[in-house]
């Protein structure tokens, strides 16, 4: 809906109340808010004053392990990032990509990283994708947040020498939260992936078939510690664009 002007004349306190003035107080108390769960265009309401951008990354997806193999990552989360612009700053029209999930990792496989999310040059990294391993290793490196805007990493997977806690992922509150691991030294474990207030949960580590999917806004997906197992495709990244 198009935004109605109110003039100065309408704001002076001896300015009668009018129809005219009530139209404008209804039509400009709604803010225009556009979500995008696929890549597309993103269209500049009229009358825009200000326009906050809300974005996440993609998911990276969990790690699966052959035979041979005693660990595998969950994928990390993807990053969230938010930044305020002047409507002058942007076209009336902006290209939006949404970061996708990253694939999962099949048989003795790694999982991919999750893509960037994108709109008007302010990115949402990706979270990296699970990594199968022999043992310990590190956490998968968490999505980035463009630099100079407020954001938060991706929730990370953590180091896979944990037995005996029910989730080895980082909580998070606006980004991903990553997937499970799976630990398959001295104790089989798989573990919980982490939770998110805003983003998407990561998916929980199976140690027989198939690790969990992320949660859509770049949750990470669990890992796989079947022999012949998938691990769990990330989360979808996101964006939320809200004018006034």
């Amino acid at each position: 809906m198009a935004k109605t002007i109110i003039t100065d004349e309408q704001i002076d306190p001896e300015s009668p109340v009018t129809s005219e003035l009530m139209t404008a107080l209804r039509d400009n108390a709604g803010a225009d808010i556009q979500t995008f769960t696929a890549s597309g265009t993103w269209t500049k309401p009229d009358s825009t004053a200000l326009v906050f951008v809300y974005l996440w990354g993609g998911g990276g997806g969990g790690a699966s392990r052959s035979t041979n193999e005693t660990s595998s990552q969950g994928g990390a989360g993807g990053g969230f990032v938010m930044h305020t612009f002047n409507e002058i700053d942007l076209a009336s029209s902006v290209s939006v990509t949404i970061g996708a999930g990253g694939a999962a990792g099949v048989g003795s496989g790694g999982g991919s990283a999750g893509g960037g999310t994108i709109f008007a040059g302010v990115s949402a990294g990706g979270g990296a994708g699970g990594d199968r391993g022999t043992g310990s290793s590190l956490g998968a490196e968490p999505g980035g947040a463009f630099i100079g805007v407020s954001g938060e990493l991706g929730g990370d997977a953590k180091a896979i020498d944990t037995a005996g806690a029910t989730s080895n992922a980082d909580n998070t509150f606006a980004s991903g939260a990553a997937g499970g691991n799976i630990e398959l030294e001295g104790v089989d474990t798989a573990f919980l992936g982490g939770s998110s207030t805003y983003g998407g949960d990561g998916g929980d580590g199976s140690l027989a078939g198939v690790g969990g999917a992320g949660g859509v806004r770049g949750g990470g997906g669990g890992a796989s510690g079947a022999g012949d197992g998938f691990g769990g495709d990330g989360g979808d990244g996101f964006a939320v664009i809200i004018s006034i």
